[in-house]
């Protein structure tokens, strides 16, 4: 089994590899097609707390696809 440093190395110069690889943009209908999902609302848990119904309230109004 590979040590924990080690592994975490590795992968951490993958990120660093691929991170530094120029990445093309997509085109404006591939934008279009997108569908944003949010994760837990818009919060602040002081008071708006994540999962809340006033956490997604926000997202709802923006246009968002989906809330998980």
């Amino acid at each position: 089994m590979m040590k924990a440093w080690l592994n975490n190395g590795l992968m951490s110069a993958v990120d660093v590899f691929f991170g530094a690889l120029p990445q093309s943009q997509p085109g404006l209908k591939k934008l279009a097609e997108t569908k944003v999902v949010s994760h837990r609302g818009e919060f602040n848990n002081h008071c708006v707390f994540e999962n809340t119904l006033a956490a997604f309230d926000p997202l709802i109004e923006a246009g968002v696809w989906g809330l998980e």
